[in-house]
């Protein structure tokens, strides 16, 4: 199976828009990973953090948390309250897409990063 010249066009032109989200990506994990090890977590903890948590926020949540010897209901807690965002942003989806059932609006907020959602505005 071979591309066009149209379909590689439009692949590099989304790799060229995407650079920027993934430089910020790489940086956040870069910070999230010194600051991890800084409060003695293995690589093995870091990338578990990494792997289950979907909101960066959540996973500074839980090293700084952990650092400071908070119960396991505040954390979860704690995150719960930083990344209901989702479920307002998820919210606004409602509006966009208006034929989709509620049910599955309310579920879209799985799918919505912050930088996409906020660049999909404009």
């Amino acid at each position: 199976m071979s591309l066009s010249q149209q379909q590689l066009n439009d692949f590099w032109s989304g790799v060229k828009a995407s650079l920027p989200t993934m430089l910020g990506y790489i940086s956040i994990g870069a910070a999230f990973g010194t600051i991890a090890g800084s409060e003695h977590f293995t690589i093995w903890q870091v990338f578990l953090l990494s792997a289950i948590f979907y909101a960066g926020s959540g996973q500074f949540i839980v090293v700084s948390m952990l650092a400071a010897n908070a119960s396991i209901s505040s954390i979860v807690m704690m995150v719960f309250l930083v990344n209901f965002r989702m479920f307002l942003q998820s919210l606004t989806v409602t509006q966009v897409f208006p034929r989709q059932s509620t049910v599955s609006s309310l579920l879209a907020h799985k799918s919505i990063i912050r930088n996409v959602f906020y660049l999909g505005l404009n």
